[in-house]
């Protein structure tokens, strides 16, 4: 594609001026009277995730893990999400690969009691059923493709949303990461302005004001996730969304800005305010994916990557 090589070719000139507005935007705002962000530590976190994110010179390898809720040990759905900016650096609306896997043998142990049952709801596209070994080798065929394999002027990040949980799924299913790699937790990012409290990727999303639906699908969480880490770490979406200001009076006890679950309540269409407690019922979505059964990690390659 020549067009996109003749944009690519641009890339030295065009990090440099990313990295100049994230210290513009580090250099203009005034944090001395933020509750968190005063912090330097807090700023260099931010600054860091800028840097892995903004400048488009990592690719973006996002997890998640979704897990039986009777036995957390079980794993009932990967997902996997990937933003390669090569090629598309200047694209307005980022092309994302979505991968969302059902372990096959544990596709019958569904949650919905303590944990949304939203297996069949996924956004992406296409659900893939593979069997736990053949869902374990794809996931370390595309690890070593894209953490192991060397590439020229551009390195691969890790994201996800509290990450050490999945990344520990992940080797308890013998799935092997690089032992030094770059790793971006949007949980991590998301608290350096806004607090430990109430950081769930639920209401980072809300925050961020970014749209979403049929959370706690290991697809849709792990595309929701590399959304979010795009714009908490975009100088110019964090001004737009106010991620920088303080939302409420912080509480002398509790640093946190961001709103505590005593100070705003989400209800859902219907519900009434004070009616929310009790088990949680166990809701399933309409079936919003197409299901297909992979039999190889060839095949689930074939489907993916390779043109028609």
């Amino acid at each position: 594609m020549p067009l996109f090589k003749k944009l690519d070719s641009f890339d030295a000139s065009q990090i440099t001026a990313l990295s100049e507005i994230i210290e513009l935007y580090f250099k203009n705002s005034d944090f001395k009277k933020h509750p968190l962000l005063s912090n330097p530590n807090h700023r260099a976190t931010l600054k860091r995730g800028m840097g892995l994110v903004y400048k488009r010179e990592n690719i973006l390898f996002c997890i998640d893990v979704e897990a039986w809720e009777v036995n957390p040990k079980i794993v009932t759905e990967i997902g996997i999400s990937i933003y390669d900016p090569r090629g598309q650096t200047f694209n307005l609306v980022p092309y994302i690969v979505q991968i969302h896997i059902i372990i096959k043998e544990n596709q019958h142990l569904k949650n919905g009691r303590y944990v949304p049952e939203h297996s069949k709801n996924f956004n992406g596209g296409t659900t893939y059923i593979m069997g736990q070994q053949e869902a374990v080798d794809f996931t370390q065929d595309l690890i070593q493709y894209y953490f192991f394999q060397p590439k020229t002027n551009i390195r691969t990040c890790l994201v996800g949303h509290d990450l050490k949980g999945d990344i520990s799924w992940f080797k308890n299913l013998g799935i092997k990461f690089p032992t030094q790699t770059n790793i971006l937790d949007t949980q991590a990012i998301f608290s350096a302005s806004h607090g430990s409290k109430g950081n769930s990727l639920k209401n980072a999303l809300r925050a961020s004001n970014l749209p979403y639906a049929f959370l706690h699908n290991a697809g849709n969480d792990s595309y929701y996730t590399l959304l979010l880490a795009m714009t908490l770490c975009d100088p110019h979406a964090r001004k737009i969304n106010r991620l920088d200001q303080v939302r409420v009076e912080a509480d002398p006890l509790d640093a946190s800005p961001f709103p505590s679950p005593h100070q705003v309540q989400y209800l859902s269409p219907g519900q009434s305010p004070g009616n929310s407690g009790g088990k949680r019922k166990n809701k399933l979505g309409p079936n919003v994916s197409e299901f297909v059964q992979i039999h190889t990690v060839q095949e689930m390659i074939d489907t993916l990557f390779l043109e028609e």
